[in-house]
């Protein structure tokens, strides 16, 4: 299995950048679903995100194992061994459950996931600029 999730994050690798969160994940099934048909032997179960035990293929993210967030710029998804998220730059990260990231791609803008979730913190907590709200201006008397 390594081997296969290997020869998908290289086609990502070289496929990306992506322009949109759509782009990004439509991608990633294609590629999943090529790699898995050449290579695991196993057929594909449109029904595998509702059994509890894997048939031995891998399977692309499926909005009914979508985890919950409160950034509205990346969508994570739950999977057997892996955390997968979309920017809606086209970004993509594929984490370990332990956290350990084993993919990072910026979307074509040039930002990652990290900074889509930065940006939303920011979004949500404004710093204020100075105490009173004004500005001084230097220089001048």
């Amino acid at each position: 299995m390594r081997e296969r999730l290997a020869r998908v994050f290289e086609a990502l690798r070289e496929a990306s950048p992506f322009a949109s969160l759509d782009e990004a994940r439509t991608t990633l099934e294609r590629i999943m679903r090529q790699v898995e048909d050449e290579l695991s032997g196993v057929p594909e179960d449109p029904d595998a995100d509702t059994k509890t035990v894997s048939d031995g293929r891998m399977y692309p993210p499926t909005d009914r194992r979508e985890l919950k967030t409160d950034c509205r710029s990346v969508r994570t998804f739950r999977q057997t061994a892996h955390r997968t998220s979309f920017g809606i730059n086209g970004a993509i990260r594929v984490e370990r459950i332990d956290g350990t990231t084993v993919l990072d791609l910026f979307g074509k803008d040039g930002r990652s996931i990290d900074d889509l979730r930065r940006e939303n913190v920011n979004e949500q907590n404004p710093k204020a600029e100075g105490t009173s709200g004004s500005r001084v201006s230097g220089g001048e008397a």
